[in-house]
């Protein structure tokens, strides 16, 4: 397995994410609407085993869901510790 150079700080990882969906383009039996959503990553491995991440997801509805008729968007975030174990070290 080929790995990234890893320096003394660590590495770093970034993402990010947007997305539409649209309901009812062309479908008479589904009612109009969607959402928009976007979200963006962090995680840092400060070392080969362990890493910490944040992470926040955003999405705007076209349309209240019908649960919660009076929510237009949401908002999410995520804080997470991440630790690595190779499987060969397992199996020996």
């Amino acid at each position: 397995m080929h790995h990234l150079p890893f320096t003394p700080l660590g590495a770093l990882e970034l993402a990010g994410r947007f997305e539409r969906l649209s309901l009812g383009e062309g479908a008479r039996d589904v009612e109009p609407g969607g959402a928009t959503s976007a979200s963006a990553a962090i995680r840092w491995w400060a070392t080969r085993f362990c890493a910490v991440s944040a992470a926040g997801y955003f999405t705007a509805y076209d349309t209240a869901p019908i649960e919660e008729p009076e929510t237009t968007q949401s908002w999410l975030g995520i804080l997470r510790a991440t630790f690595h174990v190779p499987v060969e070290r397992l199996v020996r």
